[in-house]
């Protein structure tokens, strides 16, 4: 008797998120890509993956490959120009297995008080695009040392 499994290609973002932060001091957005199919994928990522909507507004945003496999963005370790994501980047995902990414959101330093800017991770490739899109929100006056926690 021979049995015939279908390819099944189930590739996940998650999740969606939303913060709040101060003027000029970047928010980290962290997502967990994961392979919940029953074939490996090889992921890559399509020129424009990461749009800003205020870009025109200095708004800025960069993903990044979580270096060290610890889902935790290190400052100075995952940010590093070797882990940053581009349209080159791609990189094998086996059957069950994640990988931890992380995206960086700077407001510009003279935004606006309640001034919100968006940005959409887009076109993770295969087996079809996904989408995550995390609403920013924005305070014009910075912290001091004492009153700012990290998000």
């Amino acid at each position: 008797m021979r049995v015939t499994v279908a390819t099944v290609s189930l590739v996940t973002l998650t999740p969606n998120g939303a913060q709040t932060g101060f003027a000029g001091i970047p928010l980290t957005y962290a997502h967990t890509l994961a392979n919940a199919g029953n074939v490996a994928e090889t992921i890559s990522f399509a020129a424009g993956f990461l749009t800003d909507s205020r870009a025109a507004q200095g708004w800025t945003s960069a993903a990044y490959l979580d270096s060290n496999g610890n889902g935790i963005f290190d400052p100075g370790v995952d940010d590093a120009a070797a882990n940053q994501i581009t349209a080159a980047t791609t990189f094998p995902l086996a059957v069950n297995a994640s990988r931890a990414l992380f995206v960086r959101v700077t407001p510009p330093g003279s935004v606006a008080p309640s001034s919100a800017g968006a940005f959409s991770a887009a076109s993770f490739q295969r087996p079809a695009a996904l989408s995550k899109s995390s609403p920013t929100g924005c305070f014009a006056a910075g912290p001091s040392a004492s009153e700012f926690l990290p998000l």
